[in-house]
């Protein structure tokens, strides 16, 4: 009867432990293919968007959406809309109308093309054009030391969420696996039996491993975090000024203005 019992406990104690050990391998590899799909996303830029519409003090910025067959066919009907809403605006049949392109975005659904093309136009033909670019390019802030901020900033939420996420459940697996990792070790001086004693002792170090498994994994999962702070791109948003220049005998770099 004590062998019986014996051995159900062990294997109590076993199977248990096999389990946080599958349960924990399991939320690693989700965190993991959680970032990395998330990285596969490409961001929508902010000004994509039929309403997005701003005013500079030389020119209108505009985005016109048009759903077509091809890039080309949606870019030149882009072209004509633009046209046309500036000859209307001013309300010239024969006015000069001067738009310059400045970046366009695409997105595919249930098999339609739908492209959203952004325009400069000079509120007057004389004007000259201000500066501007979609960039995905971010200042580095203080968001980047807490995990998914500076992604959520950048306009990447479904990245700075993984990120989250990846944390949470790395601290998550330690609390559980220090927590078992205290109960087997007071467990190891409640009984004499040399058998039992020796399971907790083993099952106590496969919750250490676990543990410091998990510990190096958010460290690893932050420093990752940190550094795609610092260097990834975001979601394009427009610049406006004057931008970094070269020339012969030197160069520099002037201030930009986003939103």
């Amino acid at each position: 009867m004590r062998e019986i019992i014996r051995y159900l406990t062990d294997l109590e104690i076993k199977t248990f432990t096999q389990k946080i050990k599958y349960i924990t391998i399991l939320m690693l590899l989700l965190s993991i293919c959680s970032i990395n799909n998330s990285f596969a996303q490409k961001d929508k830029p902010t000004w994509a968007k039929s309403s997005f519409h701003k005013s500079l003090d030389n020119s209108y910025l505009q985005t016109i959406e048009i759903t077509g067959n091809s890039r080309e066919d949606i870019r030149i009907e882009a072209d004509k809309a633009i046209e046309q809403w500036r000859l209307r605006t001013v309300g010239a049949g024969q006015a000069v109308v001067k738009s310059l392109f400045i970046a366009d975005y695409y997105e595919e659904n249930n098999g339609e093309l739908k492209g959203y093309i952004l325009y400069q136009t000079l509120k007057n033909p004389s004007y000259e054009y201000e500066n501007v670019e979609s960039s995905g390019d971010y200042n580095v802030s203080a968001h980047v030391f807490v995990p998914g901020m500076a992604q959520i900033h950048k306009g990447s939420t479904g990245k700075g969420i993984a990120f989250i996420s990846g944390e949470v459940i790395f601290v998550g697996v330690i609390i559980v696996a220090e927590s078992l990792k205290a109960i087997y070790e007071s467990e190891i001086n409640s009984t004499h039996n040399t058998y039992l004693r020796n399971s907790y002792i083993n099952s106590a170090h496969i919750c250490e491993t676990i543990s410091y498994c998990a510990i190096g994994s958010a460290a690893v999962t932050y420093v990752w975090n940190v550094i795609d702070g610092c260097v990834a791109k975001g979601k394009p948003h427009i610049i406006i000024g004057v931008f970094p220049y070269a020339m012969l005998d030197g160069g520099g770099v002037s201030l930009k203005i986003n939103f």
